[in-house]
């Protein structure tokens, strides 16, 4: 009955959600989105799948939606994780970088 329903792909936890990377596979570059219960701190971090850092972001959140752009121009192409952490929260997705 419901099998032709689309949705959106993220990762939630205590009112912090963490989207799919659009677009995804990416080239060039990348929107991250996620949404914050309350302003904060948070960090974004970029690696590869061996676990070796490629790229940190701290940011100050703000309550609601925010967004970061990523420059992916100077990586391989591959599979990467990328993740937020807030608070006590840390979410994690996988990003496909094409050339």
């Amino acid at each position: 009955m419901f099998d032709d329903v689309i949705g959106i792909d993220e990762a939630s936890l205590n009112g912090v959600t963490l989207l799919q990377n659009i677009p995804n596979p990416a080239s060039a570059q990348t929107e991250i989105s996620f949404t914050l219960p309350a302003p904060g701190k948070c960090v974004l971090t970029l690696r590869n799948t061996l676990g070796e850092l490629i790229e940190t972001t701290t940011l100050d959140g703000q309550s609601g939606k925010n967004s970061v752009n990523i420059d992916l121009s100077n990586l391989g192409q591959g599979i990467y994780v990328y993740t937020l952490e807030y608070k006590d929260v840390v979410l994690t997705r996988r990003l496909s970088v094409i050339k």
